[in-house]
Order: structure tokens, then C-alpha cells, then sequence
């Protein structure tokens, strides 16, 4: 695609999971990364086939001087978000749901996509941002996942967003990833799976959601909740708490 000022390169690759999908997984890697690796990998096409899902991989790229002065691909309101608009508006006409996930410089994408066009997402996860721009109060926010690794220097300003979001009523959940750097995470894409799979399928999430103690995975009732919200995450099924658990142990 044609690039913006502030960018080097817009380019999108593609694995069409079923004839018809029935939505839209975007994979968006670190800092200038190229999508086409995360597209090809057979994980990800088999959970497109399983799913119905179109598969896209985000290759942006920019300066780092623009990334460093808010100029760059980062910051989706410069351009770089209208791109990926327009670049789903030449694939097919026809909206279909779309879910999104960001490891470094893919989480600030994401991450600033979802403020930027909340009504365009229906689930997501940024994982290990460096640094954040602070949610807006708004009431038709999807559900998303905040997470880092404790051993990456990101862990602070990514649970002080987290913290932020849930503030304002954001249905967030928080991952700390035990002895993970600043690297791509297999238990955490396993997770991510699992948790889009839910909202995929499931039509009626109010009736299903659960709140959790980010501390321990038990569920809480509504005055803790109330009290404590940064304290607490939202889980669009309770089948999946025990996948928190294991994950927040796991490499």
C-alpha cells in the first residue's frame, strides 16, 4: 500500500483460512518485523482453517527518529491506521469481525488502533509495549488482553496501563508472563488462541464473563470489583481461567 509521511513501508500478506471467512485475525510483530514469518507459520494457518479466518500480517516500517518523535507507524492517527482501513476496504466490502495481536512494536499499534477505532475491533491482545498512550473513556471499548513478561523492563508501564484502562470500566485482563523477557511468547499465542476462539464463537458474552482476581484467578464478586478494579480482569468465559493460571507460571 502507499505509504504516509512518517513511514517506509506499508506492505500486507495474506492466508485466507476458509472460501468465505467469517472474520479477520491481524498479526502485527515488533519494531519494523515483516508479518509475512508470523502468517506462514502453520499454527496460525491452522487455527485460520479451524476458525474461518482471513489471516493478515502487518509489515509497517518507519524511521526511528519518527518513531521516537510520535511521527511513526506507532501512532495510528498519523496514517498509519487509515492504511489498514483502507487496505480491508480493498479486500471485500462485506465488514467482518476483526481481532488483532501485537508482540513490541505490533502492541503499539494495536494497542493505539483499539482507542483510535474501537468499533472496528472485537478482540485483542498488546504484548510488551515500551511505553503507552493512555486510554480515553468511551463506552463501546472491546475486550482486550494487557501482558508482559516480569523479566522485561517493560512490565511497569505496561501494568500501569493495564491499571488505567480498568479505572475507566475497561473489560481488560491483565498477564504477567513468569520469567519471560523481552521476546515472542508460545504460551502466550496459545492463550491468545484460545481466549479470540471464545469470542468468536460465542454470541452472548454477557452471559458467560467472568471477573478474576489478577493475583490468584478466583472469580470475584461485584463489591471487590467495584473496590479494587485495577485488581481485577475480565475473562470472556470462565473456561479459561485455569489457562490464566497455568500461563502466568509458564516460559
Amino acid at each position: 500500500m502507499p505509504t504516509v509521511p512518517g513511514m517506509t513501508r506499508a506492505d500486507f500478506y495474506c492466508y485466507q483460512g476458509a472460501t468465505s471467512p467469517q472474520a479477520i485475525l491481524i498479526l502485527v510483530p515488533g519494531f519494523n518485523g515483516n508479518g509475512k514469518t508470523l502468517v506462514a507459520e502453520a499454527k496460525w494457518q491452522n487455527y485460520a482453517v479451524k476458525n474461518k479466518l482471513l489471516l493478515i500480517g502487518i509489515s509497517f516500517a518507519s524511521k526511528i527518529e519518527d518513531i521516537q518523535n510520535g511521527k511513526g507507524y506507532y501512532y495510528v492517527e498519523k496514517g498509519s491506521g487509515e492504511i489498514l482501513l483502507a487496505f480491508l476496504r480493498r479486500l471485500s466490502s462485506k465488514k467482518r469481525p476483526l481481532y488483532m495481536y501485537g508482540f513490541s512494536g505490533g502492541a503499539h499499534f494495536v494497542s493505539r488502533f483499539v482507542e483510535w477505532a474501537p468499533s472496528e475491533v472485537n478482540g485483542w491482545c498488546a504484548y510488551a509495549a515500551g511505553w503507552w498512550t493512555s486510554p480515553c473513556k468511551r463506552g463501546n471499548a472491546p475486550p482486550g488482553i494487557v501482558a508482559c513478561g516480569d523479566n522485561d523492563y517493560r512490565l511497569g508501564s505496561s501494568f500501569c496501563y493495564f491499571k488505567e484502562g480498568r479505572k475507566i470500566g475497561r473489560r481488560w485482563l491483565w498477564i504477567n508472563i513468569t520469567d519471560v523477557g523481552h521476546s515472542p511468547c508460545l504460551a502466550l499465542d496459545d492463550f491468545v488462541r484460545d481466549y479470540f476462539e471464545v469470542l468468536i464463537k460465542e454470541y452472548s458474552i454477557q452471559h458467560i464473563s467472568v471477573w478474576i482476581d489478577i493475583e490468584t484467578g478466583e472469580k470475584v464478586c461485584k463489591k471487590f470489583l467495584k473496590k479494587v478494579p485495577s485488581l481485577t480482569g475480565f475473562l470472556p468465559s470462565e473456561t479459561l481461567i485455569p489457562k490464566w493460571k497455568n500461563l502466568n507460571k509458564s516460559k
